[in-house]
Formats: C-alpha cells, structure tokens, sequence
C-alpha cells in the first residue's frame, strides 16, 4: 500500500468535503471535487506507469475509496465507479485501444461513465439488447440506458452491447467511446433520495467507432464481466460505503469531544454500549472487505488464478461483500442517527452531515439488490457448486 498516495487522498478529502453539501442540494455533478481528484493524477491511479498513470494496488485503491467517502460518497463512488471502468480497459484492451487510450487515462484526461444497464436488464452485465451493427472497419450502435452515472460529464463511455443483430442477449461485447464519437439524447436527470452527486441520469447514447475499440468479440465478453467488472465493482462500491460509514462514526466521536456541552455524554455508559458496538461491525466488514481485496489482487495476478477468479466461491464471497458492506454500513449510519437525535442528525440544518449520509447509503442495499445476490449464493450452495 503507497502511503505517499494515502496522503495525497487525505488532501483530497477535504476538497470533498469542503464542497460535498452543495453537491447533495443542488444535485448537481460534484465538479470541484473530480477536477482536484484529475489534476491530482487519481483518475490514473490503475493505470500502468509504462501509461502515465499512477500503477496503485488495490489495497491502495480500496484504502483511497474508503478516505474519499469519509467526505462525499457521491464523489467517492463517481471516481471508484471510473477506476472500475479503467481497471477493465487496463486488463482487456486490445493493443490499438490499449496504446491511444491508456496515456489519456493516465495523464487524467478523460472521466469515463459506465453503460451497461439496459430498460429489460435489470443491471445485469451480463445481458445485453442493443446490437453492435457493422460498418466496415467501424462499429455502430444506439442504445438507452435508464441510469448512467456522471453520463453528462463523461469525457468518454465503455458500453454493453450484444455482439451482433444475429447474436442472443448473453453475447455481450464492451465498446469504448470518445464523447466526440457519441450523440446523447433524451437525457433525463433521475430525482434521486440520496446519492445525488452522482448525477444519474437516463439517456440514449448512438455512435460510430472504429472496430478496435471493441472488446470482448470472439465470446470473451462474459469473461471481462467474471474478471473485472464484477470484481472491481462490489469491491469499489464496498470500499465508499464502509468508508462513508467509518468518516461519520470519527466526525461524531471528534464533535462530541470537542463540545463541552456535549462532553457529559461520554460518560454515558449506554451511548459508550452503541457505539463500542457501531465501530466493532464496521470492523468486521472491514476485515471481509480486506480479504476479498487481497484475494482478489491475489488471483488476477497469478498465472493460474483465472479458475479461482471464475469459480462459484469466489463469486459467492463478491456476492457476500457487497451484501455485508451495504447491510452493516447503514446500520452503521442508522444507529448513528439514532445516537444525534432530531437537532444532531435528523435535521438538514444539523452540525454533522447524518442526514445526507443516511440518504446517500439507503441506496446501497437498492444497487444489484441484496436479495437477488443472496439468492445467487444460495442457490450455488443447494446446488453444490463450488461448494466446501
């Protein structure tokens, strides 16, 4: 883990949060915090140094997305979400691709939003309606999505499409696309409770690029959902709702040391009981998300860690993590609410962002919801596929 990059998020951190409360109200792209986190390097921060980028672990990365939403999940899970889609150009890109993209990525130049959520997929990678059609040497395609993360601000997309008019909705191909190659349209900002700084939005997104900037033909593409996309993302969301959680249980702990008025409540045996019992759970998801993170930097860098990767019980303990970070995270947040009261955490108005955080983690569970993951795993286990 780079501790000089440790440090350099914790800077960055305050950026965030100096802007994060008006990012929540206006519900608008948390601009500030993105330009700081780009001329800072972070946008790179996967990208090899043989590309100008930042070449971090995952330890590191997880570490640096668990700092950032200490001070703004929105723009927490903005950058974690782009580092997902870098982290697949990074591993599967073609050569072309690979040598015209990556420097841009490393040098910060381009944010990169995530297509993959179709009107009949339900967010499933894996499915895919909207055909790949071919130009000759070019590619073309148009296709709606209901939610696309910062999909206004985007400098570039990496998109889901089925590989063919011919292929079925499971032959999905990933395409990579400069704004400049793209017309969005019918583009309708989502009302959101909570995670309003992410700036969802549903749009239709039609263009032209060169054959090169597709990936995954020839079959591979479920094997980029399997490998990297599942992966980095249960890991990145993880990371910012553990991270969210733990930057309120030490905002609240500092405020109430530092408040004579409050300091008689640190000899409250029953607020020491919560939050004993607060910061032990957050713990425990902690140490899970860890092994899943060394697991996973494990395997993807081994030459015989593709099965591991692919296996069902690696894929029920990604399940599994994304499941507990989002269950424990809002009881985390929850239970802190419950400790601030009306006048401490309820109210907009109060001293320390509980509300707003509150709001933003009641999503966690919604995004991939828990219930269909634990199904998954269930089933898996009945079936004894992959099992112990």
């Amino acid at each position: 883990m780079s501790e000089p990059l440790l440090e350099t998020a914790d800077r960055l951190a305050k950026v965030l949060a100096e802007h994060a409360a008006s990012v929540d109200a206006q519900a608008r792209f948390p601009v500030e915090g993105v330009r700081a986190l780009r001329e800072s390097g972070f946008l790179g921060l996967l990208v090899p140094r043989a590309f100008g980028g930042l070449e971090a672990d995952l330890p590191t990365f997880s570490a640096i997305a668990q700092r950032l939403a200490g001070s703004c999940l929105s723009t927490a899970m903005v950058w974690a979400m782009h580092c997902q889609q870098v982290a697949i150009l990074v591993a599967h890109a073609g050569p072309e691709l690979e040598a015209s993209l990556l420097p841009r990525l490393g040098a910060g130049k381009v944010y990169l939003a995530s297509i993959t959520t179709d009107p009949s997929n339900g967010g499933d990678p894996l499915v895919a309606q909207s055909p790949l059609l071919e130009r000759g040497a070019n590619v073309a395609f148009s296709r709606e999505s209901p939610v696309v993360t910062g999909g206004e601000n985007a400098d570039g997309y990496l998109l889901t499409l089925k590989a063919s008019e011919a292929a079925t909705p499971a032959q999905v191909v990933f395409a990579y696309a400069d704004r400049a190659q793209v017309e969005l349209t019918q583009v309708e900002p989502w009302a959101l409770m909570g995670m309003r700084g992410t700036r969802n939005v549903k749009l239709t997104i039609s263009g032209q690029v060169p054959r090169t900037q597709v990936l995954g033909l020839g079959g591979a593409g479920p094997d980029i959902v399997a490998d990297t996309l599942v992966p980095m993302g249960h890991i990145a969301w993880a990371s910012c709702w553990l991270g969210a959680a733990r930057g309120l249980l030490v905002q609240m702990l500092q405020a109430l040391r530092a408040d004579p008025r409050r300091r008689r409540a640190l000899a409250s045996d029953l607020l020491a009981v919560k939050m004993g019992d607060v910061e032990l759970k957050l713990d425990a998801a902690e140490v899970y998300l860890r092994r899943v993170v060394d697991d996973y930097q494990r395997v993807r860098t081994s030459p015989q860690g593709t099965a591991e990767l692919r296996s069902y019980e690696f894929h029920r303990r990604l399940n599994g993590l994304k499941v507990l970070a989002a269950s424990t995270a809002f009881a985390a947040v929850d239970a802190l609410l419950e400790d601030a009261g009306f006048r401490g955490g309820y109210l907009q108005s109060a001293p320390l962002p509980v509300e707003r955080v509150f709001r933003d983690l009641r999503s966690a569970s919604l995004m991939v919801p828990n219930e269909r993951l634990l199904l998954l795993n269930g089933r898996t286990l009945l079936m004894g596929w992959g099992a112990q």
